[in-house]
C-alpha cells in the first residue's frame, strides 16, 4: 500500500462521521433543514450549525440553502449516498466474526461499554444471531473500553467494541496492536455543552478558552480525553459522572461544560442557555473560515472525534 494515501484516509475517516450523514439524508429526503430538524428531534439552529461545521471540516460546502428549501450539493448527495455504509459496518463486524467462527458451535462474547450498547452492539448481536443461529450470542458491560479489551485479550470475551483514544495517532481500517486485531468502525464529532459567553455565530470553541469553567467528566463523558490533552488541572467545582445522560443534565442546569459525543445529543432538545459546540482542532493554528481541501489535506490536525474500533484476537 501506498503509506502517502494513509493521511487523507485519515483526514476523510474522522470529517465524515456518523452524525453527519444522517443529517445529509434527512435534508435530503425533507428537503429544508427544519423539516430535516423536525424529523430528527434537533432545533434548526443545532442543524444549522452542525452542517456549518461539517463544512469547515471538509472545506466544501455540502447544502445549498435558500430562504425556503435546502439541497444537496454534490459533495453533499454524495455523502448521503455513504448513509447505508453506518449499517453495513455493524454487519461487517459481525460478518468478519462470524467467519473467523465458521461453522463452530457454542458461545460468542461481546464486550463493550455501557454507552456503546445501545447504537452498535444491540443491532450487530442481531445480525450475528442471524448470520450464526447455532451460536448464542452473550454481551457482557465493562467499565470502559480499557476494560472490554482486556476481556478479549483474557480469554473472558471474543470480541470488544471501544472508543480509541480521542487523541490517537491516526485511524487505518484495520490493524494489530499487541497481538490484537483491530478494526475501525465509525467516528463521531465530539462537541463542549456549555453555557460559557461565547459569540453568537462562534461555530467552534478551542478548549482551552473553556479551562476556567467547571468541567463535567468521567466515564459518560470524552472531558478527561480533552483536559488531558489540554493540560488542564482539575478544579474544585468539576464533577464526575458515569453517563452521558447525566452529563448532559447536569450542563443543561449550569453545573459546567461537558464534552460529549454528538450523536448523544439526538432527540434532545437543549435549554436557550446551553449551546452544543464543535471544538477547534488541535494546533491548527490561523487559518481562512473555510480553507481548500487541499489546505485540510497538508494540515495534521482535525477535530478530535470519538472512534469506535472492533477489537479482537487474530
Amino acid at each position: 500500500m501506498d503509506n502517502g494515501a494513509e493521511p487523507e484516509i485519515d483526514v476523510l475517516a474522522r470529517a465524515i462521521d456518523v452524525h453527519s450523514l444522517r443529517i445529509l439524508v434527512a435534508i435530503e429526503r425533507h428537503g429544508s433543514i427544519s423539516a430535516a430538524a423536525r424529523a430528527l428531534g434537533y432545533s434548526q439552529p443545532t442543524i444549522t450549525q452542525h452542517v456549518q461545521r461539517l463544512e469547515d471540516r471538509l472545506g466544501a460546502a455540502v447544502v445549498a440553502r435558500t430562504a425556503r428549501s435546502a439541497r444537496l450539493t454534490p459533495v453533499g448527495a454524495l455523502l448521503a449516498r455513504h448513509a447505508p455504509r453506518i449499517d453495513a459496518s455493524l454487519t461487517a463486524a459481525a460478518t468478519e466474526l462470524a467467519r473467523a467462527l465458521g461453522s463452530r458451535a457454542g458461545q460468542v462474547r461481546l464486550a463493550a461499554p455501557p454507552d456503546a450498547i445501545g447504537p452498535v452492539v444491540a443491532p450487530a448481536a442481531a445480525r450475528l444471531a442471524a448470520l450464526l443461529p447455532h451460536v448464542d450470542v452473550l454481551i457482557r458491560e465493562a467499565a470502559d473500553g480499557e476494560a472490554a479489551v482486556e476481556l478479549v485479550r483474557s480469554g473472558a470475551a471474543d470480541i470488544a467494541v471501544a472508543p480509541s483514544p480521542l487523541f490517537g495517532r491516526g485511524l487505518a481500517a484495520a490493524s494489530r496492536t499487541g497481538g490484537m486485531r483491530s478494526t475501525f468502525l465509525f467516528s463521531e464529532e465530539v462537541v463542549a455543552l456549555t453555557d460559557a459567553p461565547l459569540p453568537p455565530d462562534a461555530g467552534r470553541v478551542a478548549p482551552e478558552s473553556l479551562v476556567e469553567q467547571p468541567w463535567i467528566g468521567g466515564l459518560g463523558t470524552c472531558s478527561d480525553a480533552v483536559a488531558a490533552h489540554v493540560s488542564r488541572v482539575a478544579h474544585a467545582g468539576d464533577t464526575a459522572v458515569s453517563r452521558t445522560d447525566a452529563a448532559i443534565a447536569l450542563a443543561s442546569h449550569g453545573r459546567g461544560t461537558a464534552f460529549v459525543v454528538e450523536g448523544a445529543l439526538t432527540g434532545l432538545s437543549l435549554p436557550g442557555h446551553l449551546r452544543a459546540v464543535g471544538l477547534t482542532p488541535p494546533c491548527a493554528g490561523a487559518s481562512s473560515p473555510r480553507p481548500s481541501w487541499s489546505q485540510r489535506r497538508s494540515r495534521p490536525s482535525r477535530p478530535p472525534c470519538a472512534c469506535l474500533r472492533l477489537t479482537s484476537r487474530p
